[in-house]
């Protein structure tokens, strides 16, 4: 009589096992990327959080007696010198971030805010919506209080 000897896996095994691999493999790549996404979005709003409180700071610490501003649009920032904001000026600087967009509703219904010499005082308060787009959309409000404070 013939005994069967089984000395390694069936195809059939081994598609199965090839499947759930790739499916639990999916799940990983697809987990970190929205991971990652979700890490590049946190460290955007912190960007803008420490360059609009460094923008105040230097108002407060300037010792020409100008103040600073930010110029708020869907997609970027613009830092200015100066009491209002001047597109065509030399000295500005402009920061923008690829996955996210900004959404301001600030008082007297202005999109920029400038930070008055030495007292670092704004002059409208309200807030910014920072809103993530891409692979990770969500939104952080950040606050500008009328004295200048932003949280």
């Amino acid at each position: 009589m013939y005994t069967y000897n089984r000395q390694g896996f069936t195809i059939i095994e081994l598609l199965v096992v090839v499947s759930f691999t790739v499916i639990v493999a999916t799940f990983a790549i697809v987990g970190i990327r929205n991971y990652a996404a979700y890490q590049q979005y946190n460290q955007s709003v912190t960007d803008v959080r420490i360059a609009l409180q460094q923008v105040r700071n230097d108002a407060r610490h300037t010792v020409d007696g100008v103040g600073r501003g930010v110029y708020i649009t869907v997609n970027e920032l613009t830092f200015y010198n100066g009491s209002t904001y001047d597109a065509m000026a030399a000295d500005n600087v402009l920061l923008s971030y690829p996955n996210i967009e900004f959404y301001p509703t600030l008082s007297n219904s202005v999109v920029d805010i400038t930070f008055a010499p030495l007292t670092g005082y704004a002059n409208a308060s309200g807030t910014i919506d920072v809103v993530g787009t891409g692979q990770h959309i969500d939104t952080t409000t950040i606050t500008i209080s009328s004295g200048g404070v932003i949280k």
